[in-house]
């Protein structure tokens, strides 16, 4: 067994895991809980059981019996934790996680109106009521650190990591996206996470270090759940509500959004032209340049993958498709 299907395998019986769940919690699993209740548990078994402790306990057992003594030791080098980036680059990868969230909040408005036009309607889930600060806090906890962390531990750590030396250089960059959308399977939400999968893969690209990655999807949840917090108590974020409300409620503000959003996408093209720039001269005098070296796939070290694909996809037509009929 390869190292490359091994992973692949791992991550694909993680998603089966999160499928299996979702279909526990459809049929009323976590009904007796509150809305926090339900939240936490779901966090706590799906991103920390099923997208960390999982994985990464059968990637232990799995290098315990491989021939390689020495594999236990470069774990943190293959999830890429071994690193952080230089300190100039991370002034440039928070305006990129700031583009980012403004980008994928416009993508996201503009999906979920083409795919209400043909009769798509999403189901509504009870919304968390913000009682209290500890509330809030607990919100930001499930919604923004732990996805942050276990999600691009799986989907930037292990299936990124998995793929990033097959093809050709920015091949796994494109697979974690598509893997990272297809796995929330929600059709109102599968457009805009690819593309913001694909920007947290080119920071992991550029940088060779996870942490980019889990800091811009820390500030992308993190301002979501401040906005709903706004929108709820008129405090937090709820000026970025105002401020969307006419740039992507109003025809003028779509002019307005539009223009925006081609600069914001030129200028995060510039800050990752800079970042990369930064991140090789930094390695170069660590002396930790690696030039990208083609490995060559067994036949079957992508199947797993091709499994995870048809599953989530098959959910998130189901999701689309009872969105439309109901």
């Amino acid at each position: 067994m390869t190292k490359r299907f091994a992973k692949n395998g791992i991550y694909a019986f993680s998603m089966l895991l999160i499928a299996i769940f979702r279909i526990m919690v459809s049929d009323g699993v976590l009904s007796g809980f509150s809305v926090l209740g339900s939240d936490a548990v779901w966090s706590v078994v799906v991103q920390v059981g099923f997208m960390g402790v999982v994985p990464l306990l059968l990637y232990v057992i799995y290098l315990k019996f491989s021939r390689d003594k020495h594999a236990l030791k470069t774990i943190a080098a293959e999830f890429k934790y071994d690193s952080l980036p230089a300190k100039k680059s991370w002034v440039y990868i928070f305006l990129i996680s700031i583009f980012a969230t403004f980008m994928v909040t416009c993508l996201s408005n503009v999906w979920y109106n083409l795919i209400s036009v043909i009769g798509y309607t999403p189901s509504v889930s009870k919304p968390l009521v913000y009682e209290n600060a500890g509330v809030l806090i607990a919100d930001i906890a499930l919604t923004a650190i732990l996805p942050a962390t276990f999600e691009e531990f799986t989907n930037r750590g292990l299936c990124y990591g998995a793929n990033e030396n097959a093809r050709f250089p920015t091949f796994a960059i494109i697979l974690s996206a598509l893997m990272f959308a297809l796995m929330h399977t929600n059709v109102t939400q599968v457009f805009y996470t690819f593309f913001f999968g694909l920007i947290t893969g080119a920071l992991v690209y550029v940088t060779k270090s996870i942490y980019p990655a889990m800091f811009c999807h820390f500030v992308n949840n993190f301002v979501a759940v401040m906005r709903d917090y706004g929108r709820q108590t008129g405090k937090g974020f709820d000026f970025l509500n105002k401020a969307y409300g006419f740039l992507l409620g109003t025809t003028k503000g779509g002019i307005i959004a539009t223009i925006l959003f081609i600069l914001v996408a030129f200028l995060m093209f510039v800050l990752f032209l800079k970042t990369s720039v930064i991140e090789s001269d930094n390695r170069i005098e660590k002396g930790k340049e690696v030039a990208f070296c083609k490995e060559e796939a067994a036949r079957l070290d992508n199947a797993p993958l091709y499994f995870a694909i048809t599953l989530n996809t098959l959910i998130t037509i189901f999701t689309f498709v009872w969105g439309v009929i109901r």
